[in-house]
C-alpha cells in the first residue's frame, strides 16, 4: 500500500470533540449575532497577527512575551468565500466532514499549494455495521446544521443531504436517520480495518489535503491501537 506518512507533513489525532465558533455557538452559547461572519474573521486575523505580534491592540491589550516566532493562523473553512479568504490572510485552512469526491473542488477553491489544507477525518473502528451505525449518528448531527447543509449542497450532494434535513427540521430522528446516504457516508469516513483507513487517507493526500487530523470514534482502551495502526510510516 502506499505510505502516507510522506504525504502529510503533518499528522495528528485527536481523542475528544472539537468547536469552532460557528453560528450555533457564536449566536447560542456566547449570544453574539451570527452576521458578516466574512468581515469578522478578516479584523479576527488582523487583531490576533498584531496582538502576537506584541503590539497593542484595540482596548489597549498587549502581550507581555510575544511568541519569538510567528505563530501559524490557520481558519476553519468549508466554503469557497471562506476558503479564498484563508489562502488571502491566514497560514492554513481548515476543513471538515469532507467526502473524497469533493475534495478537488475544496483544494482547487482554496488554490494556495503553498499554504496548509487540513481536514479532519473521523475513525471508526469495529464491524462494518457497527460502524456504520456510528458514523451516521455523527453524520447526521452535523449535516443538518445550516452551515453544513450548504457546504454539501455546494459540493453537488443537495438531492442527498435535503431530504435528511428536512426530516431533521421535521423533528423525525429517527427518518432522518434512515434517510443519512451510505454512499456519502462511507466518502467521508474512514471505515473498517486501519489498512483501508491508511489507503482512503493516501487518497486525500494525492487530491492535496496537506494535513490530517485524527478523530478516532472508539472507547479510550482503543486509542493505543489506533495510534499505532494510523501513525505516519
Amino acid at each position: 500500500m502506499r505510505q502516507y506518512g510522506a504525504m502529510f507533513p503533518r499528522t495528528a489525532l485527536v481523542t475528544g470533540g472539537a468547536s469552532g465558533i460557528g453560528a450555533a455557538i457564536v449566536e447560542q452559547w456566547n449570544g453574539v449575532p451570527f452576521e458578516r461572519p466574512l468581515a469578522r474573521v478578516r479584523t479576527t486575523v488582523d487583531y490576533l497577527r498584531r496582538a502576537l505580534a506584541g503590539e497593542r491592540v484595540d482596548g489597549g491589550f498587549r502581550l507581555s512575551s510575544p511568541p519569538p516566532e510567528p505563530v501559524p493562523i490557520v481558519l476553519a473553512a468549508l466554503r469557497d468565500r471562506m476558503l479564498r479568504l484563508a489562502a488571502e490572510t491566514a497560514d492554513g485552512a481548515f476543513t471538515n466532514f469532507l467526502p473524497l469526491s469533493g475534495a478537488r473542488q475544496v483544494v482547487e477553491t482554496f488554490g494556495a499549494p503553498d499554504k496548509e489544507l487540513a481536514c479532519r477525518f473521523f475513525s471508526v473502528p469495529g464491524s462494518e455495521d457497527e460502524a456504520l451505525a456510528t458514523a451516521t449518528r455523527a453524520f447526521v448531527g452535523y449535516a443538518t446544521v445550516p452551515v453544513y447543509s450548504e457546504f454539501f449542497r455546494w459540493l453537488g450532494r443537495a438531492e442527498e443531504i435535503d431530504p435528511v434535513v428536512e426530516a431533521w427540521d421535521a423533528g423525525d430522528r429517527k427518518r432522518a436517520l434512515e434517510l443519512v446516504p451510505e454512499p456519502l457516508i462511507r466518502e467521508i469516513f474512514l471505515l473498517g480495518p486501519y489498512e483501508a483507513q491508511r489507503e482512503r487517507l493516501a487518497e486525500f493526500a494525492d487530491v492535496g489535503i496537506t494535513t490530517a487530523v485524527l478523530a478516532v470514534l472508539a472507547p479510550p482502551g482503543e486509542f493505543p491501537a489506533a495510534i499505532d495502526a494510523l501513525a505516519p510510516r
